[in-house]
């Protein structure tokens, strides 16, 4: 009767064929509009059980998707990843959704902090006002004194993550050729972090049963005459300096034009895009180096380097 009347409330639609919506449905519910105080004890517990068998599927598909090259699918189950993550609804985006992440904000103290100078703050923007900015504007809203506190516990956490360099290189050679396996290495700093430290767990209060490891994932698009294919490489690594490595077959002599981002696999709305170019020459022994393409492992590659 319970997850009757939850479904009801929140208007979980059972799937075709079937009379009422199952208990997973509505949990999930529950849970990306974080009415978790609506659950009974039983009801709570099941939920903070399942949430990480739910993260580690999304991530497995996600895994998948990356190694059989469906790039749409392994960012629909990021966003998914996501939104089990920080309890918010998938396709959630923008400013406000993205400062429901922040400690203590709602959608009506969010309405109120996104006025005046703020109309365009968002999840980044937040993390890099000044403490005494941050501190006014949250006072402003009615934040308490502990509250604050935590704003600003989690401001410093937030992952800012920055591009120092990026290259486009083969290994032992001194010149790029088509058919070559190239490196694509994307030198990270975490600014948020001093040097010689790492980045702890993420915050995620509404998902509480474990500790979930900050993490993020490069996408690699590079076009060509056959059309555009996008790579992807995990990064794992949680230091404060990081090189992320991705590895791929050179389509095409002359100018090859490139695009990589970098995007939170835990944070709503923390991504940074660059664009790269390269020059690429005929070999003077057509062929690739003892290398073959089928042997590209940038998109089955699960870590970044240390």
């Amino acid at each position: 009767e319970e997850l009757k009347a939850l479904a009801g409330e929140l208007k979980v639609k059972a799937p075709k064929g079937v009379d009422q919506a199952s208990k997973a449905h509505v949990l999930f519910a529950v849970h990306c509009k974080r009415l978790h105080g609506q659950l009974s004890g039983s009801l709570r517990q099941d939920l903070d059980s399942i949430l990480p068998k739910w993260r580690l599927i999304s991530l497995a598909i996600a895994e998948v998707a990356m190694r059989q090259g469906f790039p749409v699918a392994v960012e629909g189950a990021l966003e998914l990843h996501r939104s089990l993550v920080q309890a918010l609804e998938p396709g959630a985006s923008g400013g406000n959704a993205e400062l429901l992440q922040v400690p203590h904000l709602d959608v009506e103290r969010i309405k109120q902090l996104r006025k005046g100078p703020h109309k365009a703050l968002d999840i980044s923007s937040f993390a890099e006002l000044s403490t005494e900015e941050r501190k006014k504007s949250l006072e402003a809203v009615g934040l308490s004194t502990q509250e604050l506190l935590d704003a600003e516990e989690f401001a410093k956490a937030v992952p800012r993550l920055s591009i120092v360099e990026s290259t486009v290189f083969v290994e032992g050679e001194d010149n790029i050729c088509k058919d070559d396996i190239a490196t694509l290495r994307v030198k990270l700093s975490r600014e948020n972090l001093a040097k010689g430290e790492a980045a702890g767990a993420v915050h995620a209060p509404f998902f509480a049963s474990i500790a979930v490891p900050e993490a993020w994932w490069l996408s690699f698009t590079i076009s060509a005459a056959r059309g555009a294919k996008t790579r992807f490489v995990r990064v794992t690594n949680t230091a404060q300096e990081v090189d992320a490595v991705l590895r791929f077959s050179v389509p095409s002599v002359g100018k090859n034009r490139c695009k990589f981002s970098l995007f939170c696999e835990t944070y709503v709305g923390l991504a940074i895009e660059q664009q790269i170019t390269f020059e690429a020459k005929l070999a003077d022994n057509p062929g690739n180096g003892g290398a073959d393409p089928d042997d590209d492992v940038s998109e089955h590659s699960g870590h970044g380097e240390d």
